[in-house]
C-alpha cells in the first residue's frame, strides 16, 4: 500500500469573534507553518538509501514538505502540512511507509504527531493572545448612518399586563 502524508490541524475561534483575521492575528500561524517546517525537515535526515542505484535521485522527499496556511475566517483557521513524493522506480507514493527502523511506525506519522503535540498549541495560545489585543484596543467610535426614510419605521406594540 502506497499514500502520501497530508495532516491538517484546525482551530475555531467563530464563537469568540464574529470578523475576518487581522494580519497580526494570523501571524503566530505563519511561524507556526516555518517552524513545523523546519523541524520536520531537519529530523527527515541520515536516510541509508540500501539497494538504491549509485545515480538514482537521493533526498527527494525532504523537498516535498509543504504548507498550506487556510486563516481568513475564525471558523477555519489552520493549516495542512503535505508530502507528496514519488518512488524514484515505480512512481509511487512512498513517504508514509518510511520507518527509521523496521516495525517502529510511520517516521513521518510520528514528526507530525510531535509537530501537533508541542508547536500547534502554543500557535493556538498565541494567536487567542493577539485576538484579546485587538478586542480590548480602543477604536475610533464608528458613526452610525440616519435613517433616510427608505425603510418604513418599525415600533414594537405596547405591553399590556
Amino acid at each position: 500500500m502506497s499514500m502520501d502524508v497530508t495532516a491538517t490541524t484546525t482551530v475555531d475561534f467563530s464563537g469568540d469573534i464574529q470578523r475576518r483575521l487581522t494580519d497580526a492575528e494570523r501571524k503566530p500561524l505563519r511561524k507556526f507553518q516555518s517552524d513545523a517546517l523546519a523541524f520536520i525537515t531537519q529530523q527527515w535526515r541520515g536516510w541509508k538509501y540500501v539497494g538504491r542505484p549509485q545515480g538514482a535521485p537521493r533526498n527527494v522527499s525532504l523537498a516535498k514538505w509543504k504548507g498550506k496556511i487556510q486563516s481568513t475566517e475564525p471558523g477555519t483557521i489552520g493549516m495542512e502540512i503535505t508530502n507528496a513524493a514519488r518512488s524514484w522506480d515505480t512512481g509511487e507514493p512512498y513517504v508514509a511507509q518510511v520507518e527509521r527502523r523496521r516495525g517502529e511506525g510511520s517516521e513521518a506519522d510520528r514528526l507530525i504527531g510531535l509537530v501537533t503535540r508541542d508547536l500547534w498549541p502554543v500557535t493556538v495560545d498565541a494567536m487567542w493572545a493577539e485576538i484579546v489585543k485587538a478586542l480590548n484596543k480602543p477604536a475610533k467610535p464608528q458613526r452610525l448612518r440616519r435613517n433616510t426614510g427608505s425603510a418604513p419605521t418599525v415600533t414594537a406594540a405596547p405591553i399590556i399586563l
